[in-house]
């Protein structure tokens, strides 16, 4: 991105104000946000089946990484934080049995650390 299509792009960008679905949490005013689209995107195992990520937002030090996957099967697309993806099978990287993720995206989930 070019400087000039950088300030283009932060002069029109509104952060998020409201919660999407309850999963991910609201973008505070003052507070910076980051979003990347991966290119190429990386294939991802989710709690939803297997999928391609396309964005990757960060919302700060105090917040998971949110991934925005599009599934394989379905062409759904989800935002998942990152303790419930994985990275998929990729045998020249030698990640020849990655972990599933963990079952169940119940409740909501704290923008910030509890305590």
């Amino acid at each position: 991105m070019t400087a000039k299509a950088a300030e283009s792009f932060a002069a029109t960008f509104t952060p998020l104000t409201g919660n999407m679905d309850g999963r991910v949490p609201a973008c505070r005013e003052d507070k910076a946000m980051a979003m990347l689209q991966l290119n190429p995107p990386l294939p991802m195992n989710t709690p939803k089946g297997e999928g391609l990520a396309h964005l990757l937002i960060d919302y700060g030090p105090e917040s998971d990484l949110y991934w925005t996957v599009f599934l394989t099967a379905t062409g759904e697309i989800w935002t998942f934080a990152n303790r419930h993806v994985r990275a998929a099978k990729n045998i020249t990287l030698d990640r020849t049995h990655p972990s599933q993720p963990p079952g169940g995206l119940h409740g909501p989930v704290p923008m910030r650390p509890a305590g």
